[in-house]
């Protein structure tokens, strides 16, 4: 599956030069792990904050949406893997090929709007404190997060109007594309990806972490109650957004590329070549950062350690109850009078 929907021609006068070899061999594999710790680790970081005895604060119901939209992206990549091992022959029907594509660009548009929600609504925190104590509050947040999953749905619905399965004679296959209908549809989709879903995002998120920088450095926060805990805060949001940063760059670099290219820019077999094979080994450093989240929440976050040494502790007391409990309902029947009879007499000594 290739992230760049421009980059998904069916019309290209080159042929491809991709090692059909290491596709097969080494994708399948690689998706199949991403989903299992992407899987894993969000559904932990989901638990802890739902399950969370006191309130969630506001930068935890947008990790928990983060979270949320990784979680749906990973659980579509053992279907990728599967159309791979299928040597591309799409077996999931034409329902699953438009679902299974729109997944994959609400979770690019969704990821990248809330992290800049995130880093937004720390800077306001942090330089209006007084102002922002009228506005910031968890009906307002959720607000916020409906809208932004509107937003990205909007954004994803033409690769859910335009991937389809068809028929590829050249390759004689029946495979999942997209197939934009003309060249402004195509330019048009490469260059929404590019500015709105990396390049406005991020001067936004630049902004905010200069803003939050200099305001972190100023005198009158160098003894506020509470400091600490919100540089904690700023350090794993900054974290979280340098990570989906340079996961993202290599992709986003390749979009750009071939926004020059569909121009003929940058004409020729060997461009056609060079971003064939750029938006696939892009696609899969991309990929990597639905796993990545939750590793950073725990190496960086106290209470999430905290909390999640307290999740294990108490699923194992749990087993540990259950397997005790198994253990005497197994016991013969002629058994349990004795050892009654024990603990009676101990009692009465």
């Amino acid at each position: 599956m290739n992230l760049n929907a421009s980059l998904e021609s069916t019309n290209a006068p080159c042929l491809s030069t991709i090692s059909k070899d290491f596709i097969a061999n080494f994708v399948p594999y690689f998706n199949i792990a991403i989903f299992i710790l992407g899987f894993l680790g969000n559904s932990a970081v989901i638990l802890v904050l739902l399950f969370k005895k006191t309130r969630r604060t506001i930068p935890e119901i947008y990790f928990t949406n983060l979270a949320f939209a990784d979680i749906i992206f990973v659980s579509s990549l053992p279907f990728w893997a599967t159309n791979i091992i299928f040597e591309y022959q799409w077996p999931f029907g034409s329902f699953m090929c438009r679902l299974l594509g729109g997944i994959t660009s609400l979770n690019v548009y969704s990821s990248i709007f809330l992290l800049t929600a995130i880093s937004w609504d720390r800077c306001v925190a942090l330089v209006l404190p007084l102002k922002a104590g009228l506005r910031r509050n968890s009906k307002s947040t959720f607000r916020t997060c409906l809208i932004i999953w509107i937003l990205a749905f909007l954004f994803t619905i033409p690769t859910i109007v335009f991937r389809k399965t068809k028929h590829l004679p050249e390759y004689n296959i029946t495979a999942c594309i997209l197939d934009y209908p003309n060249f402004t549809w195509t330019v048009s989709n490469s260059i929404i990806l590019l500015t709105v879903g990396f390049v406005i995002p991020f001067s936004i998120m630049t902004f905010c972490s200069i803003k939050i920088v200099r305001e972190l450095r100023q005198p009158k926060l160098q003894h506020m109650h509470g400091r600490d805990k919100q540089k904690r805060v700023v350090v794993l949001i900054m974290a979280v957004v340098v990570t989906f940063f340079f996961c993202w760059l290599p992709f986003q670099v390749v979009t750009f590329l071939h926004i020059l290219h569909l121009f003929a820019l940058l004409p020729g077999c060997l461009w056609e070549e060079v971003l064939e094979k750029g938006n696939q080994y892009t696609s899969y450093i991309a990929y990597c950062n639905s796993c990545l989240n939750p590793f950073l929440y725990v190496l960086l976050g106290k209470i999430y350690r905290k909390r999640i040494g307290e999740i294990v502790r108490r699923f194992s007391h749990q087993l540990s109850t259950l397997s005790r409990f198994t253990v005497s309902e197994t016991l013969p029947n002629t058994m349990q009078p004795s050892v009654q009879c024990t603990s009676i007499t101990q009692v009465h000594q």
